[in-house]
């Protein structure tokens, strides 16, 4: 039965979110024959202050043992994933309904779809609710399809990288998420699309929960000069990449 991991990094203190993220992972329709796993990895010593969010036979819970950070943590979950396709979900953020398998209709309909991503809804703490515009037309994301709108919008991606699903070998190939203290998961997005076309769903997969305990409505991750060293890490990626792709061409071609 092919299966599809959703991957949770969950940080200490928001134990209580993780609930609600629960909820919105259990009552996903699935296509017929797949079925779900939730892989949460927590970046703390221990698991015991998880064992109240579920008891579910699909959900497998695993501590760091110590603090890494969001993305190494991340990275660790993914050392777990047995799915078919991993699809992050924030450990304060929700699925909407029907969100994975609009995910699995997308890579599972294209053969050289190789990513997904899709809309977000912003909801804030006083209940509002607010569907940014469109950076992209919904459809094929053809390969660096997405570096030129992040670099001429100072860093902001034209897609929600938190709401990425991705063929499991692909996100490992490229090393998973990149070791920033913020933006590690434009990092990867950005890695695969420079290689690998993906696919922009058109359908809201996700409710983006904004709130001021985020990491990315910190004076830090705001900062300029934060931004420009993310931009430069993620940029001089991204170019070795490419450099080194069109040497394997190159190889290839008996040149």
């Amino acid at each position: 039965m092919p299966l599809i991991s959703v991957l949770t990094a969950a940080a200490p203190g928001r134990e209580s979110l993780l609930q609600r993220a629960f909820q919105s992972v259990a009552t996903q329709d699935l296509p017929t024959g797949w079925a779900l796993e939730w892989v949460v990895q927590y970046d703390g010593e221990t698991t015991r202050s998880l064992e109240h969010v579920t008891h579910d036979e699909r959900v497998f819970l695993a501590p760091n043992g110590r603090n890494f950070g969001t993305a190494i943590t991340r990275n660790l979950g993914l050392a777990r994933v047995r799915g078919r396709y991993v699809r992050v979900l924030d450990d304060d953020d929700e699925l909407l309904e029907g969100a994975l398998s609009q995910d699995i209709d997308a890579l599972e309909g294209v053969d050289d779809i190789w990513w997904t991503t899709s809309r977000a809804i912003d909801a804030y703490p006083d209940g509002r609710l607010h569907a940014p515009a469109d950076a992209i037309p919904p459809g094929r994301v053809e390969v660096g399809g997405l570096l030129d709108s992040w670099m001429s919008s100072q860093g902001i991606p034209p897609v929600h990288p938190a709401t990425l699903c991705a063929r499991t070998q692909v996100v490992r190939a490229f090393g998973g998420w990149m070791a920033l203290p913020v933006s590690d998961d434009v990092g990867l997005l950005l890695a695969m699309s420079s290689l690998l076309p993906g696919f922009f769903a058109p359908n809201a997969s996700l409710r983006y929960h904004k709130s001021d305990f985020q990491i990315t409505a910190s004076d830090y991750s705001r900062s300029q000069a934060s931004k420009t060293q993310r931009m430069d890490a993620i940029r001089q990626r991204v170019e070795s990449i490419n450099a080194l792709s069109r040497i394997f061409v190159a190889l290839g071609d008996g040149g």
